[in-house]
């Protein structure tokens, strides 16, 4: 499908190809005719993602009081509650398959009730993880949903990052993921998983007895990155995480369309300061300050129809001013843009490495003139901010400083952006 270029970051694509049958198979349960089809879930290799063994046991817990820091001042109000990137490995349960059509009709084609789980691993190595049969509805394709069963298992590190909770601010901070801990947004407790992530019935509810960390911290050159699979909760709800990604295509009688769902793992990986949006609202629980979190796994998974021409992946710092690009405090994210074999962007999305402040969001109405482009960052149906003179990098680390334009201050959403720079830089190139 793809020839490799260069791929520091990763992406792991999952294929859809539907063809024709000899035969239609009629209805579906909501009144759609179908089309036969197969899905195909590839994972495809980052690069270089191997990780370092440990020479030293890993004990010591992140305690910001014992960190060695000493950073500048971020503007009053700037906070980073969280940092995010890539996933060395990924382990989700697909439950079901669905499309969300034109008029908000949901036709199954992956049933959950009556199809078995599929359990799919991405880890960058080019295999296939999966094949599916599937019946496509024929007609307009809003959106593609993804059933996944709540937890997952996830592995990697993260290097050299910087922590503002408000107070004080921690640089050169290094985490990994470990097993022992894991926080249950069912139950808004931690819990001890005592190292059996496939039997969750030994866990142990600790919250009585609060753990100092979930993850670990090590310190490099001394610790090499010995990071473990965990646990990760993706919901409070008891049987299913969904995503559903925006796709916008008529699927007509008689044709063979092409399905594609990219999986971006250069942001999957994201350790949270001060919880999620399924934080309790127990004061004795917030106690726990530390876990590893994705509330933004929706934004990860790219829906459009035919061949991409070519994946790219950005990283990109937001600040006020161009000065400031370069201050550890800067807010900072990744981007990905899906461009079909024309040229013409089928998808692209905004993810921010912190909650608060940042550039987040859909990829619209993006439009070229010259070499120079713009487009949408579209966040909510209500607000959206516009980045202009962005110039779409042909070589790795290439980089560019863009505008980002923002609405009028409204009271209603004082958490809005200001007008701003935004500098991306090219890290992953995938033809």
């Amino acid at each position: 499908m793809y020839s490799k270029k260069c791929i520091p970051g990763g992406i792991a694509v999952v294929v859809a190809t539907f063809f024709l049958s000899s035969c239609w198979f009629g209805s579906s349960d909501s009144g759609y005719d179908t089309v036969k089809g197969s899905l195909s879930i590839r994972s495809v290799s980052p690069g270089a993602s191997t990780l370092q063994g440990s020479i030293f046991p890993h004990t010591s817990t992140l305690l910001f009081d014992t960190i060695p820091t000493s950073p500048p001042s971020p503007p009053t109000g700037v906070q980073v509650r969280e940092q995010a990137g890539l996933a060395s490995s990924l382990t989700l349960t697909l439950k079901g398959v669905s499309f969300i059509m034109k008029g908000g009709d949901e036709v199954k084609a992956l049933d959950p009730d009556t199809r078995p789980p599929k359990v799919i691993t991405l880890t960058g190595d080019g295999s296939i993880a999966q094949t599916l049969s599937l019946d496509v509805p024929v007609g307009t394709i809003e959106k593609v949903k993804l059933f996944f069963d709540p937890f997952a298992k996830i592995k990697g590190k993260i290097e050299d990052t910087y922590f503002y909770d408000g107070t004080t601010a921690y640089e050169h901070v290094y985490l990994q993921t470990k097993a022992q801990y894991y926080f249950d947004a069912q139950t808004g407790k931690m819990m001890d998983s005592k190292g059996t992530l496939d039997d969750r019935s030994d866990d142990m509810d600790v919250s009585s007895n609060p753990p100092a960390y979930t993850f670990f911290q090590y310190t490099p050159p001394i610790q090499g990155a010995d990071p473990e699979e965990a646990l990760l909760c993706l919901t409070n709800q008891p049987t299913y995480f969904y995503v559903e990604s925006p796709i916008g295509k008529t699927i007509s009688a008689g044709s063979a369309p092409t399905i594609t769902i990219a999986a971006d793992l250069s942001r999957m990986l994201r350790f949270s300061i001060g919880g999620s949006e399924f934080w309790p609202d127990s004061p004795t629980i917030q106690g726990w300050p530390m876990f590893v979190a994705n509330h933004y796994l929706n934004y990860l998974f790219a829906a459009f129809v035919g061949q991409a021409g070519s994946i790219q992946g950005y990283e990109y710092v937001y600040a006020l001013t161009e000065d400031e690009l370069n201050q550890s405090w800067a807010k900072k994210g990744w981007m990905t843009l899906v461009f079909s074999s024309d040229g013409s962007l089928a998808y692209g999305v905004l993810v921010p490495d912190g909650q608060v402040e940042s550039p987040e969001g859909y990829v619209a109405n993006y439009s070229v003139s010259g070499s120079a482009s713009s487009f949408d960052v579209q966040k909510s149906a209500t607000y959206s901010v516009n980045i202009s003179n962005f110039v779409k990098q042909s070589t790795m680390e290439g980089s560019v400083i863009a505008d980002l334009i923002a609405p009028a201050y409204d009271p209603n959403n004082p958490s809005g952006l200001s007008n701003g720079k935004v500098r991306f830089t090219l890290k992953m190139q995938y033809n």
